[in-house]
């Protein structure tokens, strides 16, 4: 900015030593205040006009930063509030390279740091879960309602060195619940036909997943199951890890009032086929 300064004095000091030069040599009437003043303000002019451009150009480029940050502040406090709901951004498959996938953690219930990756519950509009293998892989519904979490999430969270334990609540629609839980539980790749590994039941609900281990999943376009020529998926109108076609189907269709439909969600072994009112199925780390 000096420099420039110093740009303008001597353009004007140089235009005035001409101006001056050129009257001794041929005498003429003195210009007016108001041509000098002119003359002057278009030499600034032309000297400072590269500097005005430069710093419109920066305070442009600065407009445009702050406006990212302040859309980066509102997303900032968006998470900041969902977490207070229990939504978390994670990274299942460990690479921060991949874009990171909401989860639904609760971090109360019998001590805590649960990822919930399926609920059922009396919510309306209902979601609909009959779906088939894409919505499935990928995960679909709401987080802080009804969702399932995703198959593909869920190997890659279950496929590291570590081992999970999988929890699953129960309840009817008069109040009663029960819970099952499971050690050593994970999934296979899509290869493997996301295959379910679960073992050491507890709980009181018995053990709905009996015949779901070592089975794979199916959906409505996909059928994987034991039933040789049967198509349990469409024949419960679900999605699972059926065999022929087991004791649970908590991806079924909601109905109301605990009314008896294999097409429902139910846990053989505690209602046989009373739709249940809410289910969840959360994992941890052990």
């Amino acid at each position: 900015m000096a420099s420039t300064v110093i740009g303008v004095i001597l353009v004007v000091w140089t235009a005035l030593a001409g101006w001056t030069a050129a009257q001794q040599q041929q005498p003429a009437a003195l210009p007016t205040a108001d041509e000098v003043y002119s003359y002057i303000a278009r030499a600034v002019h032309r000297e400072l006009q590269p500097v005005v451009s430069k710093l419109e150009s920066r305070v442009e480029s600065l407009d445009t930063r702050l406006t990212l940050l302040d859309s980066r502040m509102s997303t900032l406090t968006a998470h900041v509030l969902t977490n207070r709901l229990g939504v978390y951004l994670l990274l299942p498959s460990g690479d921060n390279k991949q874009p990171p996938v909401e989860a639904y953690c609760d971090m109360e219930f019998a001590g805590g740091n649960w990822t919930v990756i399926q609920r059922r519950d009396n919510i309306e509009p209902r979601q609909d879960f009959y779906l088939g293998w894409k919505e499935y892989k990928e995960g679909f519904g709401n987080v802080t309602q009804e969702f399932w979490w995703g198959l593909e999430h869920l190997f890659q969270l279950t496929s590291s060195d570590r081992r999970y334990e999988l929890r699953v609540d129960l309840e009817a629609f008069d109040g009663s619940r029960r819970y099952a839980t499971y050690q050593q539980f994970r999934i296979s790749s899509e290869l493997y036909g996301y295959r379910l590994s679960a073992s050491d039941y507890s709980g009181n609900a018995t053990d709905g997943l009996k015949y779901a281990v070592k089975r794979k999943f199916s959906t409505r376009d996909r059928d994987q199951d034991d039933w040789g020529d049967g198509h349990c998926a469409q024949d419960h109108q679900g999605a699972w890890w059926y065999s022929g076609c087991g004791w649970s189907n908590l991806n079924g269709r909601y109905r109301d009032g605990g009314d008896v439909d294999k097409t429902g969600i139910w846990w053989y072994r505690w209602r046989r086929f009373e739709s249940l009112k809410k289910t969840a199925m959360k994992i941890r780390p052990t």
